[in-house]
């Protein structure tokens, strides 16, 4: 074990840590940060066996890399990891709405599953994603949702951070951000009520469920908001 991995050790996830070592490889890399580059992130990427945990700055709490250690404990079990989803996006409307976004909301359906088991470990909410750590500017996500939504063609940003931005929300555990966070939900409510809908039934349904098969979640909400789309095509032809 590296001096790096013994640093992020503590009495809280050593037993999850030597567990999962028994059946994979894992690495912990400090990586040097790029310009312009959230020095808050840690991000996890896989190969067969072995699991590559990095991030860019040096912190004093286990909780980040403990949170990567529930992502590899996750997949463990069943759950579809990135590159196992692109398949079912590889074409159509379903790609150029997906494709682009899928890691981001995939993560967040990872989160929803191992949430509880992080608090379980010793962790406060608030530590569980760096994400909302800084102030959040929801008038400038809604002022990028807005610029586009409405042009009736794909790639469409709009429809993108309309669909990140839901979940984005969802994941906020930080009792902090739950007010800017719920006027844009209450937004996007407003904005479009059909996708809205989809989004928030689909997440309802993923957090209800005890199943960790994300790809049938996923695939159903992708068929969904396929069918949102082209009747929105359909009913902007119409009014024109």
């Amino acid at each position: 074990m590296g001096e790096l991995i013994k640093k992020y050790l503590d009495e809280k996830n050593s037993a999850l840590f030597e567990s999962l070592t028994v059946k994979h490889r894992i690495t912990l890399t400090k990586c040097p940060p790029k310009p312009d580059e959230q020095t808050n992130i840690w991000y996890l990427s896989s190969q067969p066996e072995q699991f590559s945990v990095g991030y860019y700055e040096d912190i004093d709490s286990t909780a980040p890399f403990t949170h990567e250690l529930l992502h590899i404990d996750l997949i463990d079990k069943g759950f579809a990891n990135f590159s196992e989803i692109l398949p079912c996006i590889k074409d159509g409307v379903k790609n150029f709405i997906f494709q682009p976004i899928i890691g981001h909301v995939n993560n967040i359906f990872a989160h929803e599953k191992f949430y509880q088991a992080f608090l379980d470990m010793g962790y406060r909410p608030e530590e569980f994603v760096q994400d909302f750590s800084a102030d959040f500017n929801v008038q400038q996500t809604i002022a990028q949702i807005d610029d586009s939504f409405d042009i009736p063609m794909l790639p469409n940003e709009g429809i993108m951070f309309f669909i990140t931005s839901f979940f984005t929300a969802k994941d906020n555990r930080n009792p902090d951000k739950n007010k800017d966070l719920n006027v844009l939900l209450k937004y996007l409510r407003e904005k479009d009520h059909a996708l809205y809908q989809i989004l928030d039934n689909t997440w309802t349904s993923w957090a209800n469920s005890k199943s960790l098969d994300n790809k049938a979640f996923l695939e159903h909400l992708f068929d969904q908001t396929e069918n949102w789309y082209i009747q929105r095509k359909k009913n902007i032809k119409t009014d024109v």
